[in-house]
């Protein structure tokens, strides 16, 4: 009997342990600027000071992993490469939050749930800093939400949901074209190509649509006005025969 409840200890134990837990969460002790960081003369061991401990890893849940990944102390290196695709990229090689966040099967829902809190105009009630954060952060989540892996982890029906949402935060940039640089429109056309070509929606048969769309998932930008208004047309009528 004794056998027992130690084996049941040695199997069950490991699950208690490494629960994904609410509680736990990762919020960057050395920061970039201050003095700890300066010191470390060596940028590449600079960022793995900000790499979650692989204990903490194991156990903080996808609701607070999503949270520590947007509030990334260097996500602005996404804006340092030649688009936002490669960008986003490069920055996921350096942080393991990232990395753990495309396992996570519903990373999708948590970001979508933050998602659908942002509005676009925000920023306007907000300090000049905070503007600026707040448009980065609109970027950062719109192009993990259009990620292939974390949209393919979603189901069909949470992914139009997500179409829905994002063509909503379209119409309401769409108003105002002028005040946003195609850099911040750009990921919200992403996630709605993405799920396109995810569900083989209805599309126009125009090779030239197609190539731009080819350009769009490569690089997570376009510069393509009617390209941009075919894509949303596209969109309309699928959303309309829902």
């Amino acid at each position: 009997m004794r056998k027992i409840c130690i084996l049941f200890l040695i199997i069950v134990f490991p699950t208690f342990s490494f629960a994904q837990n609410d509680e736990v969460a990762w919020d960057y002790p050395v920061m970039p600027g201050s003095e700890e960081w300066l010191n470390i003369k060596v940028y590449s061991k600079r960022l793995e000071q900000l790499n979650i401990p692989n204990d903490i890893l194991t156990r903080i849940s996808t609701k607070q992993l999503v949270k520590t990944c947007l509030s990334y102390p260097q996500i602005e290196l996404i804006f340092t490469r030649n688009d936002l695709i490669t960008g986003m990229s490069y920055v996921s090689t350096l942080f393991n939050g990232f990395v753990e966040l495309s396992k996570r099967k519903d990373a999708g829902i948590e970001l979508m749930r933050i998602y659908q809190s942002f509005e676009p105009f925000d920023y306007q009630t907000m300090e000049k800093s905070a503007q600026i954060q707040h448009k980065k952060d609109f970027i950062v989540i719109e192009l993990l939400l259009s990620s292939p892996v974390i949209l393919k982890n979603m189901n069909k029906a949470e992914r139009i949901e997500l179409l829905k949402e994002s063509f909503k935060k379209y119409e309401a940039k769409a108003k105002y074209w002028g005040k946003f640089y195609l850099e911040q429109i750009s990921p919200n056309l992403l996630i709605m190509a993405q799920i396109i070509e995810i569900d083989e929606l209805t599309i126009k048969n125009s090779s030239k649509l197609k190539g731009d769309m080819e350009i769009l998932l490569k690089t997570g930008i376009t510069r393509d006005i009617a390209f941009v208004t075919e894509l949303i047309d596209e969109v309309t009528i699928y959303l309309n025969n829902k």
